[in-house]
C-alpha cells in the first residue's frame, strides 16, 4: 500500500514522506470484499491523504476477526462489514493467538502512539461487531 509517515519519529508535526510509492493500493481506493472470512486487519503507521475504503461488496457478507490500527493512522473508512471474533480460523484458540491478543483482545482496536504520531479519521458505517 502506498501510504505516508512522519519524516521524524516522535515528531508528529514533521513532514509526511511517502512509503511504497507506486504500490497498487493507495488512498482514494476502495477495497471490495466478497462473502467469507478475510482474517484480521492490523495496520501500524498507515497514513493516507485520501480515504481508503474497505467494504463488503453489495449483497456480500465479508467477515473479519479483528480490525486493529496502532501508531499513526489516518483516513480509513470501514463499511458494511462483520467483525466477529469467533470467525478466527487460525491454528490456536483466538483468545490465545498473538495476532489477536497483542495489546488487546478487542474486535476493533484503535490505539495512537506519541512516538509515531496520533491516530485519527477512522469512519465506520454499517459495521456489525460481535464478541461471542
Amino acid at each position: 500500500m502506498e501510504t505516508y509517515r512522519h519524516s521524524e519519529n516522535n515528531n508528529p508535526s514533521s513532514d509526511l514522506v511517502i512509503v511504497n510509492e507506486g504500490a497498487p493500493v493507495k488512498g482514494g481506493d476502495r477495497i471490495l470484499l466478497r462473502s467469507g472470512y478475510h482474517g484480521f486487519v492490523s495496520v501500524n503507521n498507515f497514513i493516507f491523504k485520501d480515504w481508503l475504503t474497505i467494504e463488503a461488496e453489495s449483497g456480500h457478507e465479508a467477515i473479519l476477526s479483528q480490525f486493529k490500527a496502532t501508531g499513526a493512522f489516518k483516513n480509513f473508512y470501514l463499511k458494511n462489514l462483520i467483525i466477529r471474533k469467533d470467525s478466527y480460523l487460525g491454528t490456536e484458540n483466538y483468545w490465545e493467538a498473538d495476532d489477536i491478543t497483542h495489546n488487546t483482545n478487542a474486535c476493533m482496536y484503535l490505539g495512537s502512539s506519541d512516538f509515531w504520531g496520533k491516530g485519527e479519521s477512522v469512519k465506520v458505517k454499517w459495521i456489525n461487531v460481535e464478541n461471542n
